[in-house]
Formats: C-alpha cells, sequence, structure tokens
C-alpha cells in the first residue's frame, strides 16, 4: 500500500545583502610629478575598506549549479607613497652640496558602483560549500578624488620655494577614469536557519582587468571576505499531506513511470507500533546539587520560575520532572500549610579545609530558602536551614564524581507528602514493533547518488545520501531518533536520484503506520538508590514499593525487577551490585504480598545507563531498580 505525492520541488529564487571588508591592492605607473616622467612613478600600494550591496541567485539546477548577480558599492581607497632623490642642493649648515631627498604621496578615493554576474558550483552535494566565477563591471560614479604632496626628507633645512617642507603637486578629480573591469573567484560556505535565513560568509578574490585611468597603468587587484544574507522565495510545490495511515487504509497506486525515469518502482515497508497504557510512577530526588566553591542555585532548577504548576503536565521524563523539584516543592507546601521544609547544606571534602565554619554549606541552604520564599511566597519560619559537617551517606570521594555528588543541599520535611513521586497515570506508550524502512527500487537508468529525506507533518526528521543504488534499510532508530512515538503523524519520505547523466528525480512516499494495542497495562517505578555501593533500600523506597505494589498489583499480574548502576565501578562489581538490590526489591515486595508472581530479577548493572552520567542527578538516577507490573486486560 504506497502513496505517491506531488514532487517536492525546492525554491529556486534566493535574494538578499552583502556586506564586508575589502583590501585593495595598487599597482601603478603613475608619474610622481605629471608630465615630468623622468622624475619617476609611484608603483605599489595597498588600503583597507568596505563593499555593501545586495543579490540574487537562480537555481539552474538545484544543488549543483546557481546564477547570481550582485549589484554593490565598492569604496576604494589610494594610498601610493615613493621616495627620490633628485639633484644636489646647497646645505648652508654644512656647507656642502647633498642628495636632494623627497618623500611623495599619491592618497585618494574611488566609489565604484558594480555589477559581479557569475555562476556558482557545489562539487559536494552532502557539504554546503560552493565555488563561484565571475565578471564584475563598474564605474567610479560616486568619487574620484586624489591629493598629491610632496615632502623633503633631507637635507634638514632646505625647503621648497614656498618656505614650507610640504608642497602640493596637484589635487582634485582623477583625469581619465573609466569603467574597470576584474574577473572574480570565491568560496563560500552556506547555513540555513530554522527561521529560513540563509548566512554564507564568502572569501573573494577579483582580478583586474584593465586600468582604472585610461592614460597610464594602474590595476586594482581586491580580497574581499563577504557575508550574505538572504532568503528563498518563489514557487514550490509542497509535499502532499496525508493522514496518519493504518494498515486497512486503502491507498492509491504509483503512477506508471515512463521510460525516461531513473526510478521504474520504488516501495518502502510499513512501520508497526503498539500502544501500551501505563501508569508510571516518577520518585523525586530530595538533594540540590551545587558547583564548586559555589552558593548559586544552577539554572537548571530556576529557569522555569512559576506561581503555578500542574504535575499531571509534567514531563514523562525522570530527570526533566527533578529539574522541578524545588518548585514541586514550593507548590505542596503552599497545598499543606503545616509542612516545614529542612534544608542542610554540605560541603565536598575539598571545600571543608577552605571552609571551616561551614558558611559555603549554609549559603547553600539559604540560597534555596531564598528561592522558596520569593518565588512561592512560602513563610521564611516554615524552612529551617542548616548545614551537615557531611553529606549523609556520602559519595565516597575517590571518583571526581565523588566530590560533585557531595557538595549539595539535602531536603527533608515532617510531613513525607512534600516528597512522594509525581505519578501519570494511564497516558499511551507507543514501542516500534519495526527495527528498520525496507526501501526496494527497480531502476530505468544507472544512480550516482541519492539522497532520502523523511518527514513528520512536513518537518523534516532526518535526512540521508549516498552513492550508487540506495541503501535499502535505514534503521528506525536512526530516522525518528529523539521523537516522541506519539506524536508521529503523515510519516513520509522523499528521495532524490542523479542518474550517471546528470539527470535527477524526485519520489515521494508516504510510510504506512499500523498502530495495534497491547493486551496488557503497565505499571512502572524507578526506585532511586541513594546509598553510594549499598544495596540496602531506604524507608523512602519501602514505603515507595508498598505503595506502588497495592495499587497496581492484582492476582494476575507479572511482575519485572530490573537493577542498574551508574558507570563508576568495576562492570562485574556493578552488574552483583545491581542484582543484589532487584533482588532486595523482590524480598520486600514478597513480604507484602507472598502471592505476588514475580516472573523476572535481572541486575545490567552498568551496560543499559538511561541517564546522563556527567551529573550528578544523572548518576543517582541511573542506581535504581525498575519495577514493572504487567496486568492482562479484560
Amino acid at each position: 500500500m504506497l502513496v505517491i505525492e506531488g514532487s517536492a520541488r525546492e525554491k529556486v529564487h534566493q535574494a538578499g545583502v552583502i556586506i564586508g571588508p575589502s583590501l585593495i591592492f595598487n599597482t601603478t605607473s603613475l608619474p610622481i610629478i605629471p608630465g615630468a616622467d623622468d622624475c619617476g612613478t609611484f608603483k605599489n600600494g595597498s588600503g583597507l575598506s568596505y563593499h555593501i550591496g545586495g543579490y540574487y541567485s537562480y537555481d539552474y539546477i538545484p544543488d549543483l549549479l546557481k546564477f547570481e548577480g550582485q549589484l554593490f558599492f565598492e569604496n576604494r581607497p589610494v594610498d601610493l607613497l615613493e621616495q627620490t632623490r633628485g639633484y644636489e642642493v646647497y646645505n648652508s649648515l654644512t656647507g656642502q652640496y647633498e642628495p636632494l631627498v623627497r618623500s611623495h604621496t599619491y592618497t585618494g578615493n574611488l566609489g565604484y558602483i558594480s555589477l559581479d554576474i557569475g555562476a556558482k558550483y557545489k562539487p559536494f552535494r552532502d557539504y554546503p560549500f560552493e565555488i563561484r566565477l565571475g565578471f564584475e563591471a563598474g564605474n567610479p560614479i560616486v568619487s574620484t578624488e586624489y591629493t598629491n604632496t610632496e615632502q623633503i626628507v633631507s637635507p634638514h633645512g632646505i625647503l621648497f620655494p614656498n618656505e614650507r617642507l610640504t608642497n602640493l603637486v596637484g589635487s582634485g578629480k582623477i583625469r581619465a577614469t573609466s569603467s574597470s573591469y576584474g574577473a572574480s573567484a570565491a568560496i563560500s560556505y552556506t547555513h540555513k536557519l530554522k527561521s529560513g535565513m540563509i548566512i554564507s560568509p564568502r572569501l573573494i578574490f577579483r582580478k583586474a582587468l584593465n586600468s582604472v585611468i585610461s592614460i597610464d597603468d594602474w590595476f586594482q587587484d581586491i580580497v574581499r571576505l563577504s557575508v550574505s544574507i538572504g532568503f528563498d522565495f518563489g514557487d514550490k510545490n509542497e509535499l502532499v499531506p496525508i493522514e496518519k495511515i493504518r494498515s486497512e487504509t486503502e491507498i492509491p497506486k504509483d503512477k506508471p513511470a515512463t521510460s525516461n525515469s531513473i526510478v521504474k518502482s520504488l516501495s518502502t515497508t510499513e512501520i508497526e507500533f503498539i500502544e501500551t497504557m501505563v501508569t508510571q510512577t516518577y520518585p523525586i530526588l530530595p538533594y540540590i546539587f551545587f558547583d564548586s566553591l559555589n552558593n548559586e542555585l544552577k539554572n537548571v532548577y530556576t529557569e522555569n520560575p512559576t506561581k503555578n504548576i500542574d504535575e499531571s503536565s509534567l514531563p514523562k521524563d525522570n530527570l526533566l520532572i527533578y529539574y522541578r523539584v524545588l518548585d514541586i516543592i514550593g507548590s505542596r507546601m503552599q497545598r499543606h500549610e503545616d509542612a516545614v521544609l529542612h534544608i542542610d547544606g554540605t560541603q565536598d571534602g575539598a571545600e571543608s579545609s577552605v571552609f571551616r565554619d561551614y558558611s559555603l554549606a549554609r549559603n547553600r541552604a539559604e540560597s534555596v530558602k531564598k528561592y522558596l520564599v520569593d518565588t512561592w511566597n512560602i513563610h521564611a519560619d516554615r524552612i529551617v536551614t542548616g548545614t551537615l559537617p557531611k553529606a549523609t551517606l556520602a559519595t565516597g570521594e575517590s571518583y571526581p564524581e565523588g566530590f560533585e555528588e557531595n557538595r549539595r543541599v539535602e531536603l527533608s520535611s515532617n510531613n513525607p507528602f512534600l516528597f512522594e513521586p509525581v505519578v501519570h497515570t494511564k497516558f499511551s506508550e507507543f514501542m516500534p514493533l519495526t527495527k528498520n524502512v525496507i526501501v526496494s527500487t527497480i531502476n530505468n537508468k544507472p544512480v550516482s547518488s541519492w539522497q532520502v529525506e523523511f518527514y513528520s507533518d512536513n518537518n523534516q526528521l532526518s535526512t540521508f545520501s549516498g552513492n550508487g543504488d540506495v541503501a535499502s534499510v535505514f534503521p528506525l532508530s536512526e530516522i525518528i531518533k529523539d521523537t516522541d512515538y506519539g506524536t508521529l503523524k503523515n510519516l513520509k519520505m522523499r528521495a532524490v536520484f542523479t542518474s550517471d547523466d546528470g539527470s535527477e528525480e524526485s519520489i515521494n512516499r508516504s510510510i504506512p503506520i499500523n498502530v495495534s494495542s497491547s493486551n496488557y497495562e503497565l505499571g512502572r517505578l524507578n526506585l532511586i538508590v541513594f546509598d553510594f555501593d549499598r544495596a540496602e533500600l531506604t524507608n523512602l523506597n519501602k514505603t515507595m514499593i508498598k505503595n506502588f505494589t497495592a495499587k497496581n498489583t492484582l492476582p494476575e499480574s507479572e511482575i519485572l525487577i530490573t537493577g542498574t548502576t551508574d558507570r563508576l565501578g568495576e562492570k562485574d562489581y556493578n552488574r552483583n551490585l545491581s542484582l543484589r538490590r532487584a533482588e532486595n526489591v523482590s524480598k520486600l515486595i514478597l513480604q507484602f504480598n507472598p502471592d505476588s508472581n514475580i516472573k523476572e530479577i535481572k541486575g545490567l548493572g552498568s551496560s543499559a545507563i538511561y541517564y546522563d552520567n556527567d551529573s550528578p542527578e544523572g548518576r543517582f538516577y541511573s542506581r535504581t531498580v525498575l519495577i514493572e507490573i504487567k496486568t492482562e486486560l479484560k
């Protein structure tokens, strides 16, 4: 079952502005003294200036060849310097004849309006680099001013007839200026922002083809560093939107391919998902971690301050819920006015050698209190701050990570409700049964290169490319990446093929999606094993296990228990540690309900780490036992 959509044609027009610095290299044979060629000539000089203008480009062959025109203003400064030794003059100070040494300076400014027409070639389809060759024509219609002066360098005391060291040789408009022609070569890099804006830095070399003036030789070579900023525009045939496709949907057949088509036929496999109803319990880690020698709250705890929080709308992710822990506690304290919060600050071993009075630990506790008072209007009397000589059940500091975990604030309360887990009840979870999308093609012509793009609701998910025949297997995990399976809609594929003769063809397909419902509900609880390198359960964990199993277990329920660890330590040791944690949970469940049907107990150690172990909170949430309770639907 396949859907053929309208071919997607890339936007072929682009326009914008260009701006940047210019380095002008002047090579001349201008006479130092006009009309006196035997007095010498000016030779070389350079100057730094700028250019600004606009551009328009057209995709003649998409992703391969563009034609582009640029119209811009460029200021071209002239700064020439020469020194001459002329006839000898009498120096009254020394009583001798000495050579007259003069310094000659020619300064000016040429303001050009230029038009550059060129072609841009993209040598590598998968890399956004382009090579441009162009022809440039300009005219100095804005400015042609110059000043020619000379100054006596030696002998000392000699002056010009005007009794000055400096003499004006000439000034005004540069004579006989003409149109200037040049050939340009450039290399550019193109980056497209999500807003659609296209930014392209360019390095350009312009070689002069004729003289600036018609009466003498004067050439200007230029190096430009440009930045262009523009947008695509013009008509575009969009991918035809489709509704979410299930296996029972009738899908139109392909349109017949012609003998000139590159691809005779293309087909894809469908994707299967199983939808399970899940209730998941997310425990709260009552620690706030701090940077070394710092008592300010990290941005992750405070970047979304709020006066109201709906726990049912929190993300279904342990760490993302944890980063809202202060808001969760603040909201719960507003609802339970009898609750008193205790905040105890700690320091790591290195910090305690500097702050022997535990002032750093005290300030950490006060910063947490201040946030709750200022953001949630909790009365200061309901928050008690203190310090601990070291973290409760501290992590060993033989690892650098131990220092990170021991510089923290520990939270506790007389009201256990403040630290009850966040529970998301009966939400849909989609698990893919398909591992790969298989693409099959039959070609009319040999294929030199291909590119395949996957979309969901016209939002691009991923891109693949290669040479020769298209890859037949695309892993679903690489296609969808971090996208929530439940939000996946209108999954489509766009394939672009280039044949050996340079022709190109675009084919669009919908990817059929088949969603079936599982025959069981799933309850899930991740315990936080607070004790580093320990398997014993805390009282809080015991309470969570008791409440969770009581609410989610029926006589026909199956229980699966899986232990994991963080990355610290040896793999074999971690595997045994995680198994001991899982076994202790199993024993506790059987204490609460001896008839529990525990189907599986296993320890994965650090072979399955679900959270970023570069952060202390990620390591704590990795020291866990996952309890899954599967109950068949009736």
